[in-house]
């Protein structure tokens, strides 16, 4: 996994890296899965040219206990640019990759349980930046987190639902981002839990 700060990164194949996933808890939220499975860019302005980026796994939500949530899962499989990062990509190709799935929520009794979202962004999760003559491949997103029905098998919450898989299978822009001259094809969004 590579983490960079306003670098220039060039010609790398970046494949087979994860991010870990969110802790389970027990009377409390389940924790969120790391971000960018592939390649975090944390701030500045970084520049991605001709890589390869590819099977790369952002982390899975962790289950959430009585009365909770599940945590979602980690944003951007290949790659995750922070909001206050605007990287240019150019001649990359990112193919695999996939964000992690929601936490599941378990319940005996309680009034508002739902299960964790799936991770967005499978190929690439970014607020800004320009991506230019980028190939997006079958990258998929997580699946939503289901609910689940305590040791006794009866569900007795007011309110409860499995979460919302991931949005943005091959790309997700957050804000206002340059896309010009890629190709996105086969990439497959997550079910809901």
């Amino acid at each position: 996994r590579v983490l960079f700060r306003s670098s220039i990164v060039e010609g790398c194949t970046i494949s087979q890296n994860g991010t870990g996933a969110g802790g389970s808890g027990s009377f409390k939220n389940g924790g969120k899965g790391g971000d960018g499975g592939g390649i975090y860019a944390a701030s500045g302005s970084p520049v991605l040219g001709v890589c390869a980026v590819s099977g790369n796994l952002a982390g899975n939500g962790g289950g959430g206990g009585n009365y909770i949530f599940g945590g979602s899962g980690g944003n951007g499989g290949g790659l995750y640019a922070a909001s206050n990062c605007s990287p240019t990509v150019s001649f990359c190709t990112f193919a695999t990759n996939a964000t992690g799935s929601g936490g599941h929520a378990e319940f005996d009794t309680g009034t508002f349980i739902i299960g964790g979202a799936g991770g967005n962004g499978g190929g690439v999760f970014c607020y800004a930046g320009t991506l230019s003559n980028c190939i997006f491949n079958g990258n998929k997103t997580g699946g939503g987190g289901s609910t689940l029905d305590g040791a006794d098998g009866l569900t007795t919450s007011a309110y409860s639902h499995g979460g919302k898989g991931g949005d943005g299978a091959g790309l997700y822009t957050a804000a206002a981002t340059l896309v010009a001259s890629c190709l996105l094809v086969n990439n497959t969004t997550g079910v809901g839990g």
